[in-house]
């Protein structure tokens, strides 16, 4: 197609083309050459030849009205083709299949119609000539030998033209990609080669058989007539001679008419079927190319849509994925010798890591039984503990009730012992006055005796003071007790002195020596008075310490209780984690033992592996070495 056409232009001058090659040839040269012939060869008087002319024109006038139906099925795949190409449509790839099947049956088609159009417009001829003027057998002989020879003519000029022009056509740009459409069978009319090859022999056979039966008749008609010309008043011997002649010459003629007409029909079948098996021809090279394995070069493109130009564009089809797989299959096979031989390396490497993991994990998992025996050792302790830490906890709990009721104690003997130490404060400073009021009776003994009332008043005195003495030895308890025996003697020399005091006057010298005694006896008592103050001041300030001792032991009571309420909820969960771990210990003892197991399998597979890379790099070699074959 020249470019800038459209793809209906294209098709409309190849049928404009094809139409004056042919029907334009046949009705326009033909059908008056025949006419004209006929004519000559024959006398016929002026209303026969106006007869013959106007049935002539007549009937093609018809067959031209019925070319146009034949045409519009002839060209119909190409016009719709054509159409949807140039309107952007999608074109289904049956209306390719038809395409194709019309380009290959198209000579076919236009020899058989032709032929029965010459057949059907020779006995239309013939029918109405006879009825309307009459005809005579040997102008009817003459007008069939006329229909064989046209015939003849006409079928070996569409064979040859059409052929040219299909070519030239199904070669157009417009048609570029049908041959990668295939069909597993016919879509159209003699789409298959076996009917067109059948179509062809029978009207092969058919043209010669019209021939052959119009020319035997023809010269046997003529040699009969001759003989009854020549027989007339002759000897019948010597007629039948003659007779016996004319047969040996009517058998040579036909054997060389038959001779001459099958050596015509064996040339036309030859070239019919050489123009459809052609391809073959072209295919067989391409094959035995491609069994050699060279792929580089275009397949052959043979258009028809029968079988051959099916097996045609299923070879072509095949050969692009066969030169696209070969290519694919060079690349790789290199890849996969590389890749094998890195996996044969990686895999060798992977066994031996995978052995050292398997001997990692088994000791591992030694180590984990230990480890989980050594768990549930600790997690048996830890229970032990935890009931040991119960009873320790109930026992502190016991202690700090303990702790606090001493420490009420406490402070109550402290508050005792502080009153203890007022009351011998103030026993202290009685016996400074007792001492005081001494020196002043060592002082006035020597007045005593003119002064008995004063004694006497002292004497009271003495005696109340002993009363004093006794009451405050009794609050001072163990501690006063040796005060208690002072003022005891006190109380009894008051008594005595009560007693006796009619008589100081007669003993003042004696009381004067006794009072001295006493006085030092004073004396040693308030010293032992000082001692015992000395030592309850001691014990005051030792249980002040004491108390506030207490006090801090309260108050560490107090925190060691809240510290143990978080120890026993921590030892709780210990206790729980503790339990948890021997759980997850076991487990992860059991998941090693899987690990240690997957790792032998990994080992042994990796070692399977780097056999079957091995093997692997030796296909791919050999792989290479067979696709090394193909050329691409």
């Amino acid at each position: 197609m020249v470019k800038g056409n459209s793809a209906r232009a294209s098709f409309k001058s190849f049928m404009l083309r094809n139409i004056l090659a042919t029907d334009g040839i046949s009705y326009f040269v033909i059908i008056p050459l025949v006419v004209a012939a006929y004519l000559s060869s024959v006398t016929l008087s002026p209303e026969q030849v106006r007869a013959f002319i106007y049935t002539v024109g007549a009937i093609t006038a018809v067959f031209a009205a019925l070319n146009a139906l034949w045409y519009r099925y002839l060209f119909a795949p190409f016009a719709s083709y054509c159409g949807k190409y140039d309107r952007g449509e999608v074109i289904e790839d049956i209306l390719k299949i038809r395409v194709r099947e019309r380009f290959s049956s198209f000579n076919v088609l236009a020899a058989i119609c032709i032929t029965a159009r010459w057949l059907a417009g020779f006995l239309a001829v013939s029918v109405s000539v006879n009825l309307i003027s009459g005809i005579s057998f040997d102008q009817l002989l003459n007008l069939w030998i006329a229909a064989a020879a046209v015939m003849t003519y006409s079928v070996i000029e569409y064979n040859f033209v059409t052929k040219g022009q299909v070519k030239r056509f199904s070669g157009q740009d417009i048609f570029r990609g049908l041959e990668t459409v295939v069909s597993d069978r016919t879509r159209s009319f003699l789409g298959s080669i076996t009917g067109q090859l059948a179509f062809a022999s029978v009207l092969v056979c058919f043209i010669i058989t019209l021939i052959l039966t119009a020319t035997a008749i023809s010269v046997a008609h003529r040699l009969l007539e001759h003989v009854a010309r020549e027989a007339a008043g002759r000897d019948i011997a010597a007629v039948g001679a003659e007779i016996t002649e004319h047969s040996v010459e009517l058998a040579l003629w036909l054997t060389g008419m038959g001779v001459f007409w099958l050596g015509v029909g064996a040339l036309i079948l030859y070239k019919s079927m050489k123009d459809r098996l052609e391809p073959l021809i072209h295919y067989r090279k391409d094959i035995v190319i491609r069994a050699k394995g060279d792929f580089t070069g275009e397949p052959y493109y043979y258009p028809g849509g029968n079988e051959i130009g099916m097996l045609g564009s299923s070879t072509r089809i095949l050969t692009d994925r066969i030169r696209e797989i070969v290519s694919r299959i060079m690349a790789l096979s290199g890849e996969l010798a590389a890749s094998s031989e890195e996996m044969s390396g990686a895999s060798g490497t992977f066994s031996e890591s995978a052995q050292r993991e398997a001997a990692n994990v088994e000791e591992i998992t030694a180590s984990m039984e230990e480890m989980s025996a050594s768990i549930g050792n600790v997690a048996s302790n830890t229970e032990d503990l935890f009931t040991s830490l119960i009873d320790l906890i109930d026992k502190m709990q016991s202690l700090s009730q303990h702790i606090t009721g001493m420490g009420h104690s406490v402070n109550e003997t402290f508050k005792v012992t502080q009153a203890i130490a007022g009351d011998v404060k103030s026993g202290e400073q009685s016996l400074m006055k007792m001492n005081a009021t001494m020196q002043k009776v060592v002082k006035s003994s020597d007045d005593m005796m003119s002064i008995v009332n004063i004694i006497n008043d002292i004497s009271d005195r003495i005696n109340l003071l002993s009363l004093n003495a006794s009451i405050e030895a009794a609050r001072a308890g163990d501690a006063g007790r040796g005060f208690a025996v002072v003022a005891e003697q006190i109380s009894k020399l008051a008594d005595q002195t009560a007693q006796s005091i009619g008589e100081i006057t007669s003993l003042i010298t004696m009381n004067k020596g006794e009072i001295s005694g006493g006085l030092k006896e004073m004396l040693e008592t308030t010293a032992s008075l000082g001692k015992i103050i000395e030592g309850v001041n001691r014990i005051e300030n030792g249980m002040e310490q004491i108390n506030l001792t207490m006090d801090s032991q309260i108050d560490t009571n107090s925190a060691v209780q809240e510290k143990v309420s978080n120890l026993r909820l921590k030892s709780e969960n210990i206790k729980l984690s503790t339990g948890e771990q021997k759980i997850a210990v076991y487990e992860i003892t059991q998941s090693m033992t899987s690990i240690y197991d997957i790792t032998n399998s990994y080992a042994a597979g990796a070692e399977q592996i780097a056999g079957s890379s091995t093997q692997v790099a030796q296909m791919a070699a050999n792989l290479k070495e067979s696709v090394d074959f193909f050329k691409v």
